[in-house]
């Protein structure tokens, strides 16, 4: 979506423009926070990058300039300049056709989710919480006039130390504030409940993130969850669009190539740390979701870095 677009979407073009100089000042490859405000993104791509693989923490990403597409197993979603994606439990996403050039770059600015402002928020507004029966963890929506002006004031503090000491923490919360306002505020508001669905899928998501060498047992899953297995199985791909199995699958692989692509070790050495008890079998499922089989992506990988 170009500049001229976002008329049909009511947005201040001041506003934007500033956010997308801000956005172009301090960017860098989004793949870590800003050192002067650790809950922060902000990404810029000046080129074409056709697939890139991570483990996202809860998130709501803001698509300043450009377009993305997210894919999670076989559900893909895609945003553009002045919408939002979020995702309220760590995901292992896969980001497409990110159209970025020097003279028009993809920007990106990511707020990482804080449970506790969002709990507190809730708290003081006296808000009804939502039923908890539902689990959707995810979504695209519109960013609103308020999210990006505060968004923008937040970026501004990076300029000087005694306006981020003071006013980041406020901006923060406003932030949370204004997301839980936008049309996907429901499900942030839903794993702000201690005993709503989404918050029961968190706990699985936490454990499998941090054990997904083991093998899974469904029913200790559950049980660890607080939940059925059928319920747990019906949430959890509400949330994550995909079964535990495969989020598992997902991790394992990612894990698999960071290892691969950064160390020296050999295959079946990275299949048997990562859960796998067959190398072969570990080859074929990485072919499948990286499109070469392992030993050909980290020696390309490695030759290009």
């Amino acid at each position: 979506m170009l500049f001229k677009d976002l008329v049909k979407l009511g947005m201040n073009h001041n506003m934007l423009e500033e956010l997308i100089d801000l956005a172009l000042e301090y960017g860098n490859d989004g793949r870590e926070p800003c050192s002067k405000l650790p809950f922060l993104y902000i990404a810029c791509y000046d080129s074409f990058i056709p697939t890139l693989h991570h483990l996202a923490e809860p998130t709501a990403s803001i698509m300043v300039q450009g377009s993305k597409t997210l894919s999670l197993d076989e559900a893909r979603f895609t945003y553009h300049s002045g919408e939002m994606f979020i995702n309220s439990v760590d995901l292992p996403i896969t980001l497409h056709h990110i159209n970025g050039s020097i003279s028009h770059p993809s920007l990106a600015i990511g707020i990482k989710l804080n449970l506790s402002i969002l709990r507190s928020l809730l708290q003081e507004s006296k808000d009804d919480m939502l039923q908890p029966n539902i689990s959707v963890g995810l979504g695209v929506g519109k960013a609103s006039d308020e999210l990006l002006d505060a968004v923008r004031r937040l970026i501004r503090t990076l300029k000087t130390p005694s306006d981020r000491a003071i006013l980041a923490p406020a901006l923060e919360r406003e932030i949370h504030w204004r997301l839980l306002q936008s049309d996907l505020g429901g499900i942030l508001k839903r794993l702000a409940m201690t005993k709503s669905p989404l918050k029961k899928i968190s706990t699985a998501i936490h454990w499998i993130r941090d054990n997904f060498n083991q093998t899974i047992k469904v029913e200790q899953l559950a049980k660890l969850a607080g939940m059925s297995t059928t319920s747990l199985h019906r949430h959890f791909r509400l949330a994550t669009s995909m079964s535990p199995i495969q989020f598992q699958k997902k991790i394992r692989l990612q894990e698999a190539r960071m290892r691969l692509t950064s160390t020296e070790s050999d295959i079946a050495s990275v299949a048997f740390a990562v859960g796998y008890e067959s190398p072969s079998q570990f080859s074929r499922e990485y072919k499948r979701m990286y499109g070469v089989p392992p030993i050909e992506d980290a020696y390309s990988t490695k030759f290009t870095q």
